[in-house]
């Protein structure tokens, strides 16, 4: 018996190859795609084709503001959605949008709700009828008043707060209001202060004083009018001129405000004490807000508003009478409020 010798792969296919002729071309024409494709994998791929002119090949973007752009609120725009153009339209470049800038910025001097009137943001809050300075109801005049400077005081006698408010109109100072509201640490045997100046007419530059009681052991009470000239207010960045730690802080709020003020105010000065505390107010009023118009001077000496001047001026006269009658009227609400802060 003759032995049987297996079939090799390679003989098996090349008998396939020998007697199909179908078969044959498919696998010759399978090699060929699959060289084609081999070579057409390693192409250099092409540069893409530049912009059109006029266009950029960078992209860009430029925001937009809606709405009011001083009220500092920015809307961005809608994003943007595929559209279709036309040929002609797509040749044009786009116009680039305007740019329009948000414009922020605190409160300054001029800058008010109403013209004239002092912005909120720079007055702060305003009083009306009085105002409470540690535990004294004190009362004001007319108007709306506003802080323009305070400080606390401390020493080994007493404590409490000095405040000075102002008035505004048409950013013009046209009156004042100095406040002194202090408490004994311990009420000494002695009146707190001893005793009140220029309440009995001693002080050459008082042009009228009222005395009610100056007890220097206990109750005192007085009321004094004299002049404030204002010019050392405006100079006080300057530290070699003498001016007090309070007006001077004025000064320099109400050069930071943009407010103005005229060279003399008339003071009506109102202070009564105990042993337990004091409470002093200087109430400024400006003569030139009533049109009554002031020399200029160099010192408060030589001023229209001294005794010794005062005398040439008729209209000055009446206006000081004028303030005599407001300070008799409103003394007794003043001595009301010292008794606002006494110690429970």
């Amino acid at each position: 018996m003759s032995s049987i010798i297996p079939e090799t792969p390679f003989g098996t296919f090349k008998r396939l190859w020998q007697r199909a002729a179908v078969w044959r071309f498919c696998g010759m024409l399978a090699a060929v795609l699959t060289l084609i494709g081999v070579l057409s994998s390693h192409k250099t791929p092409d540069k893409p084709a530049s912009p059109p002119a006029g266009v950029s090949g960078q992209a860009s973007y430029t925001p937009q503001t809606n709405g009011d752009v001083s009220k500092g609120v920015v809307v961005a725009p809608p994003p943007a959605t595929a559209t279709s153009t036309t040929a002609g339209a797509a040749s044009q470049p786009l116009a680039a949008p305007k740019v329009q800038t948000a414009s922020l910025s605190l409160a300054t001097p001029g800058h008010a709700t109403k013209p004239g009137e002092l912005d909120s943001a720079l007055g702060g809050r305003s009083y009306s009828g009085s105002v409470n300075v540690d535990g004294y109801k004190v009362p004001l005049p007319a108007g709306n008043w506003v802080i323009l400077s305070s400080a606390h005081y401390k020493s080994p006698q007493a404590m409490g707060e000095l405040v000075f408010l102002g008035q505004v109109r048409n950013m013009q100072l046209v009156g004042g209001a100095r406040v002194t509201a202090l408490h004994t640490v311990n009420p000494p045997v002695a009146g707190f202060p001893p005793k009140l100046s220029g309440c009995n007419g001693e002080d050459r530059i008082d042009l009228y004083a009222a005395p009610e009681a100056t007890d220097p052991d206990g109750h005192q009470a007085c009321w004094l009018i004299n002049s404030f000239f204002t010019p050392p207010l405006r100079q006080w960045a300057d530290s070699t001129v003498k001016i007090d730690r309070l007006d001077r802080a004025v000064g320099g709020d109400l050069a930071a405000k943009g407010v103005s003020y005229s060279q003399d105010f008339l003071r009506i000065r109102m202070t009564r004490t105990e042993k337990w505390g004091v409470l002093e107010v200087s109430y400024l009023f400006s003569p030139d807000a009533a049109g009554i118009k002031s020399n200029d001077a160099i010192s408060a000496a030589d001023t229209d508003w001294t005794r010794a001047n005062i005398g040439r001026y008729p209209e000055k006269l009446a206006y000081l009478e004028k303030m005599k009658q407001w300070a008799n009227q409103f003394w007794p609400g003043f001595k009301a409020a010292f008794n606002t802060g006494s110690p429970k």
